[in-house]
């Protein structure tokens, strides 16, 4: 018998992330406890996770959570100042529309070469949408901006 107490704390089960390795959720566990050593947790780094919290899951959920932990890993690393929110929840919506019509299954490494421009943290596909001057504003670190030009 189910009482009302044990209902109440049965979950249910999270949604498939096709395409998504044991080695990928590994690095995202390690990345949400803060257990991720800072130099494995490149740019290349911030995008697979993000993949991985996006994969499966409502876009508003994911990229809530993605951004609580990547405040928390920054802390746990000593480098609460280089948290970005407005870079993070431009790669975050960038991520999310790339992965809309992905092919079923498509791994990480697919994802990077079928969207090449998400790699290149310098510029790149945010540069097309935000000048550098924008982008090192105090404004632009600590709340989302948007955009100051459309994409070229």
């Amino acid at each position: 018998m189910v009482t009302k107490t044990h209902a109440a704390r049965v979950r249910p089960p999270r949604p498939a992330r096709p395409g998504v390795t044991a080695d990928d959720l590994a690095y995202a566990r390690a990345f949400a406890r803060a257990s991720l050593p800072a130099a494995d947790f490149s740019h290349r780094g911030h995008l697979r996770v993000a993949w991985v919290y996006l994969r499966g899951r409502p876009f508003a959920r994911a990229a809530l959570c993605f951004a609580r932990h990547l405040r928390r890993y920054a802390r746990a690393q000593g480098a609460e100042g280089k948290y970005h929110e407005t870079l993070t929840w431009a790669y975050l919506v960038l991520i999310n529309e790339r992965l809309e019509g992905a092919p079923p299954g498509e791994g990480f490494d697919d994802f990077l070469r079928r969207c090449p421009e998400l790699a290149d943290a310098k510029g790149g596909l945010v540069g097309r949408y935000y000048d550098a001057a924008q982008l090192a504003s105090p404004l632009a670190r600590r709340a989302f901006v948007l955009p100051a030009r459309a994409p070229g």
